[in-house]
């Protein structure tokens, strides 16, 4: 990925959720690391940055009890494990194909 590719898929995950310069967005660059460590970003960028300030203030237990953190995790692996679900069943028990 080139370098001006990367700073506005960088500024991009962490604006907008991940929109992409291109048509195909980060589907045009063919590589399952950079999906992965978009995915990731995205996924730290949809917490509350409530949460990181009491992480960086050492209130770990304050952090982890957020009821918002609980929920928008226990909604995002809920979702997830649904769609691996239909993706299975829908190509016979690969996920790869």
């Amino acid at each position: 990925m080139p370098l001006f590719d990367s700073l506005c898929h960088a500024f991009g995950t962490a604006g907008t959720g991940g929109f992409g310069i291109k048509a195909a967005s980060i589907g045009a660059y063919d590589s399952y690391y950079l999906q992965l460590v978009i995915a990731v970003f995205m996924v730290l960028f949809g917490v509350n940055f409530n949460v990181y300030f009491l992480l960086l203030r050492r209130q770990f237990k304050a952090a982890a009890m957020m009821e918002e953190l609980r929920w928008y995790f226990m909604i995002y692996f809920g979702i997830s494990a649904l769609i691996v679900a239909n993706l299975m069943f829908t190509r016979g028990g690969s996920l790869l194909d």
